[in-house]
């Protein structure tokens, strides 16, 4: 059941709704309290802001522009990424038209990397590979003689070395992201939680390889500066890798014991009934199955399917 955005108790069978259909609420005092907060992501909000703006400023101006790449942002957030890359190429559009200056081409490199993962969900490698890499060109510029000291710089390296393995080029793909992974360690030294994203990231293009060995050992050492670095949920989506790559090479109690303690954070952070959770007693269930523990694998695996039900109910209720 969906809960109020602002109060976090069950909404019932009656929520209250924002326009964007993005928000809900309890009642209508929660939503007028909410109201200011929820603002800056109501994409009813922010397009009467853009129309404002337009008609005040006109339709090629910097705040325009601006206003454009705010909703693209959140629309991004909402996974709506036909909408998302609409803005933010409207956005780009704009600052293209206008003379350079540093603010205004570092608003650019940002709208362009957005722009550049949004086409990577939407499947258009080529065209995300050439926005990142034109973002990677314009932070470079910008930093000067930092550049291989610059966070922005090290995350459009990031960014296109996932590109590249996503296209099957893997041998530019690691070397782009080991390029992302000096940088960063170069600005905050190697226990920083960028640092892990990055190993992350190389884990995982090891793995599609079916390097899985060498993915483990990664994994696990990301696990390492996650754990120091960032809160449960994210330690708890990492977990959740490290155990599917355990049950893959053959390793069955770790990945239960990886389990084990990703089930607690999982219901902690997300609750009983959310995919995450769902997830790890799916893996949990491989595992046993691979042990021969067949009873408990069935009885588990029968678990994450009414946990994954659950999740697909509670989805359908709230776009009603």
């Amino acid at each position: 059941m969906d809960t109020c955005c602002r109060c976090d108790r069950p909404v019932g069978t009656e929520p209250v709704k924002c326009s964007c259909k993005s928000a809900v609420y309890c009642s209508t005092r929660c939503q007028n309290a909410h109201k200011k907060s929820h603002s800056s992501q109501c994409t009813v909000d922010l397009k009467k802001k853009l129309d404002e703006l337009r008609a005040s400023e006109g339709k090629e101006s910097i705040a325009a522009a601006e206003a454009l790449i705010a909703l693209g942002d959140v629309y991004d957030d909402l996974d709506k990424l036909t909408s998302a890359k609409a803005c933010y190429q409207d956005g780009l559009l704009i600052y293209h038209g206008k003379e350079h200056n540093p603010s205004r081409d570092e608003r650019a490199s940002y709208a362009l990397h957005k722009l550049s993962t949004v086409l990577l969900r939407l499947l258009e490698l080529d065209k995300a590979l050439e926005h990142c890499r034109a973002a990677r060109a314009m932070r470079q510029h910008l930093a000067g003689g930092r550049a291989g000291e610059d966070p922005h710089v090290a995350l459009c390296l990031c960014t296109e070395g996932e590109m590249l393995a996503a296209l099957g080029r893997y041998k530019e793909g690691i070397a782009k992201l080991e390029e992302s992974f000096q940088v960063y360690v170069k600005i905050h030294g190697e226990m920083h939680e960028s640092v892990a994203s990055v190993l992350t990231c190389i884990a995982n293009v090891l793995a599609s390889q079916g390097k899985k060995t060498q993915a483990v050992k990664i994994f696990e050492k990301a696990l390492k500066i996650q754990r120091k670095t960032m809160g449960d949920a994210r330690v708890g989506v990492s977990l959740l890798a490290l155990a599917q790559l355990y049950v893959e090479t053959g390793s069955h109690q770790q990945a239960l014991d990886v389990v084990a303690e990703g089930l607690i954070i999982a219901k902690r952070n997300f609750g009983s009934h959310h995919q995450i959770t769902g997830k790890f007693m799916q893996t949990q269930a491989s595992a046993y199955l691979h042990m021969g523990r067949l009873a408990i694998a069935r009885s588990t695996l029968e678990t994450a399917l009414a946990v994954f039900r659950q999740c697909q109910s509670s989805a359908g209720h709230g776009s009603g």
